[in-house]
Formats: structure tokens, C-alpha cells, sequence
């Protein structure tokens, strides 16, 4: 603080600590939220359904406390992950437009610097969270049915408030890990599948469908996985969980392949050509040659 006061720079000092403390705090918020909330459902809708003459764990004196030091432990643990991106979010709050866009999204260059990262670990943190939120909540379920597990005649899909919890959790789950290939498909920019750095005619032709043909089944099954929350029904997400692994082999991987070695290796100027040129012009953009 001295030194920056002496400069005259004491708003980059406190710019720089707010965000990183704001940061933090507001992360450990969410976090908590989520992992807390969840977990207090869970038990208190465990206990509720306990079988009678069953051992109530879950209501010795102390699992509410253990319950909320794991939740605090753990989101402080979260919220530290993702605050040191405090200048990530920072250049968000303060991007500008570039005046250009690229030529195959029409997306402005500052979308691929300041917000398309800041999506990127929101979606990846948040899916995290969810997850472990999932986990807990699981664990919670299990140990109210110990007996029965110790018997070997738990079935926890026979479990209605069980299943309707993961359910709605393994959705949200779903639903943000389909997110993440809107996101793909932009980075697509960064490819270095071709004879240069960027997207190639494999990637445009092949890689891009084959992105949306898995974010639309993933979709789709968390559409499936979200029906679970009112009535058993594994078979259809059997499917579209098929759906999608095949979209990601076939498409995802052995169509690109075959494009590349048969189509674009014996045709490589005519098919790269234009994919060379916008790299050859960003280039001299960026350089300012």
C-alpha cells in the first residue's frame, strides 16, 4: 500500500484486492449455497422417509454440524479455486469491442479474449459444484439406508425422494456439460488440425456438426434425466446416452479422420486455401503489418 500510495497508484491496489476478495466472497457464497442447501434436503428428507425400527443416524446429535463443516470446508475450498481468475473477471467487467469480427462466427475478437474464458470456468466450476453437491447428497441417502446395504437389498432407483434429487441434479449437470460444446465450437479458432493455426475445413465440416449433434443429444438426455424427477424411466436415457456416444465417436472422431486423409490431404491447397488466408490477414491484423 505504501509503495502504490507513494506512486499515486492506490486505486490499481485497491481495484487489484476488492476483486480478489470480492471474488472470493462471492464464490464461497454460492458454493455454500449449493452444498449446504443441498445436503440439509437430503437429510431432512431421509429422515422423513426412515423405515421404522430403523437406526436414525442422520438425527445423532452432531450430523448437522458435521454436515454444515463439510459444506463451509468445501466451499471455501471452491471459492479459492476460481477467485485467482479475479483479473479474468475483471477484464470482463471492462472488455471493449475490438471493431472486428472473425469470419466464420462473426464474433467480435474481444469475445474470444475476455468473455469467452470467464464462460468457460464459470460452466466447468459450477459443474464441479453440482457434482459434488450430487455426491454428498448420495451419501446422505446411503447412510439412512445402511441396514438395507449391509443386507444387500437397497435399491436406492426404487427411492423417490432419493430419485428425484439426483435427478434434478445429474439435469442441471447435463444441461451445463451441453453448454460447454456451444463453447467448443468456438474454439474451434484455436484448432491445429490444419496446415495453420486455426480452424481448418476439417473442423467447419466435419468437427462443427459433429459438436452440435452432441450438445443436441446431451440435451436430450438431460430432457430424459429431468423426467426422472416424477417417474422411473431408464430406458430412453439408455438411448440417448447412446445416441450421444455414438455422435461422439462416428462424428466426433471417425468422420473427421476420414475427411481429412481422403478429401483434404489430396486437395489440401484447394481445400485449406481460404482457412490459410484468414490466417495470413489476422496475422498482419494483429501485427499491424
Amino acid at each position: 500500500w505504501l509503495w502504490f500510495n507513494e506512486l499515486n497508484y492506490q486505486n490499481v491496489w485497491l481495484t487489484r484486492w476488492s476483486y480478489q476478495l470480492g471474488s472470493f466472497v462471492a464464490f464461497f457464497l454460492i458454493a455454500l449455497l449449493v452444498l449446504w442447501g443441498n445436503w440439509t434436503v437430503a437429510r431432512r428428507r431421509a429422515i422423513k422417509a426412515t423405515p421404522p425400527f430403523y437406526p436414525r443416524f442422520l438425527q445423532i446429535r452432531g450430523a448437522q454440524w458435521l454436515i454444515t463443516g463439510a459444506a463451509l470446508f468445501l466451499a471455501f475450498a471452491f471459492a479459492s479455486s476460481i477467485a485467482v481468475r479475479w483479473d479474468e473477471f475483471l477484464l470482463y467487467l471492462n472488455r471493449v469491442p475490438f471493431g472486428t469480427a472473425d469470419p466464420l462466427f462473426g464474433r467480435d475478437v474481444s469475445f474470444y479474449l475476455f468473455e469467452l474464458p470467464v464462460y468457460e470456468a464459470l460452466q466447468q466450476w459450477t459443474i464441479s459444484l453440482l457434482l459434488l453437491a450430487l455426491l454428498g447428497a448420495l451419501a446422505i441417502y446411503a447412510v439412512n439406508n445402511v441396514v438395507e446395504i449391509q443386507r444387500g437389498k437397497w435399491r436406492p432407483q426404487e427411492s423417490a425422494i432419493l430419485r428425484q434429487h439426483v435427478a434434478l441434479l445429474a439435469a442441471l449437470i447435463l444441461l451445463l456439460w451441453s453448454v460447454g460444446y456451444v463453447f467448443e465450437v468456438f474454439k474451434l479458432n484455436y484448432s491445429g488440425r490444419g496446415v495453420v493455426f486455426g480452424a481448418s475445413y476439417t473442423d467447419m465440416n466435419a468437427s462443427l456438426y459433429a459438436l452440435y449433434a452432441q450438445m443436441v443429444f446431451m440435451v436430450l438426455a438431460a430432457l430424459v434425466v429431468l423426467f426422472n424427477v416424477f417417474r422411473l424411466s431408464l430406458r430412453p436415457l439408455l438411448l440417448s446416452a447412446g445416441l450421444w456416444l455414438a455422435a461422439t465417436i462416428l462424428l466426433g472422431g471417425v468422420y473427421p479422420a476420414i475427411l481429412q486423409r481422403y478429401d483434404v490431404q489430396p486437395n489440401e491447397l484447394v481445400r485449406e486455401s481460404p482457412f490459410i488466408q484468414y490466417n495470413m490477414d489476422f496475422t498482419r491484423m494483429a501485427f499491424n503489418l
